[in-house]
């Protein structure tokens, strides 16, 4: 095949990884191709996104780039937005967006790595799309863009020619599928064997995300049942039991809960359990039926229901997989 430049675009206080992982992947798949005795399929470009070739890294590193997005000339067949903190999307230099309209019509592939999906999102790359991005920034890009479909749980998606993936290693998965659209299933394995990296791993990055928010960001009357509620797991609850705890009518503590929870008490209660039941599996030898107890169910059949809810998966895959 014609070799193909990819760029991957540097922002100020970038990921390492997201751009050393999509690096190793395409740099990988061109040495295996020259081994076989034909030419390397990929050229790699560094964009730096500010005026300066050199942008510094969220650890300090400082990259130095080929050229920046105001002198590049080469035509482009991929370009790869690499993740850094999404509080700096709202003070980039507006040119970035300007120029990242510009080069879109011109490119065959856009791809970003974990919060690099801002960056198309505030360019208006992905009105009725369907993208992703860390699990712990979805909640933040739907509410921002609410005209964006945010799939949460995928590792990397693919809509048109609009590629998204999620948190920081998931470029890796992103860059093998990249490989394997343009040099077929046999290459790709070769790479991720290389590599030490499976090409089929865990699929759901919700496996990775915490199903409540950090305590500090709860309010009052939220933190008040939390604590009630993790004193007291291994018990059953019932609305009028929460609403006794904090001194409230069962009617309006429904009310005030799931207005300033976003979810009624009930599921609150669901994934603390979930929580708790996560620590246990990762962190202890306790068997499924002594963790259902502490986590308040009777059977270890619910349990698993509960796993099967929201991550598809039982309670002793979960185990199998983030064990210590």
């Amino acid at each position: 095949m014609d070799k193909k430049n990819i760029a991957i675009l540097i922002l100020p206080d970038v990921q390492l990884l997201d751009v050393a992982g999509p690096t190793d992947v395409f740099h990988t798949a061109n040495e295996i191709v020259k081994k076989a005795g034909y030419a390397a399929p990929y050229e790699l470009h560094y964009l730096s996104a500010l005026k300066s070739e050199t942008v510094v890294s969220n650890s300090g590193i400082k990259l130095q780039c080929d050229s920046s997005i105001y002198d590049i000339a080469i035509p482009l067949d991929t370009l790869i937005i690499a993740g850094t903190h999404p509080n700096l999307f709202a003070n980039l230099d507006e040119t970035v967006y300007m120029w990242l309209n510009q080069i879109y019509p011109q490119i065959n592939r856009l791809a970003s790595i974990c919060v690099g999906t801002f960056l198309m999102a505030k360019s208006g790359l992905l009105k009725n799309k369907t993208v992703t991005t860390h699990w712990k920034y979805a909640g933040l890009l739907k509410s921002m863009y609410p005209e964006i479909d945010v799939d949460a749980r995928s590792i990397f998606l693919k809509d048109g020619d609009i590629y998204s993936s999620g948190g920081i290693t998931s470029g890796i998965n992103l860059a093998l599928h990249l490989v394997e659209e343009d040099l077929g299933r046999d290459i790709t394995i070769q790479v991720s064997k290389h590599l030490v990296f499976g090409v089929h791993r865990l699929s759901d990055q919700s496996l990775f995300s915490e199903e409540l928010p950090a305590l500090e960001d709860m309010s009052e009357l939220v933190q008040k049942v939390y604590h009630y509620v993790n004193a007291h797991i291994g018990e059953t609850f019932t609305l009028e039991q929460l609403a006794d705890a904090v001194h409230m009518s069962s009617r309006n503590f429904s009310r005030v809960f799931k207005k300033e929870a976003t979810i009624p008490p009930g599921q609150f209660v669901e994934k603390i359990r979930l929580e708790k039941a996560k620590q246990l599996l990762a962190y202890t030898a306790d068997t499924l039926a002594i963790i259902s107890v502490l986590c308040g169910y009777d059977q270890v059949s619910s349990l698993n229901k509960l796993f099967d809810k929201y991550y598809n998966i039982s309670a002793s895959q979960y185990r199998k997989t983030f064990q210590h």
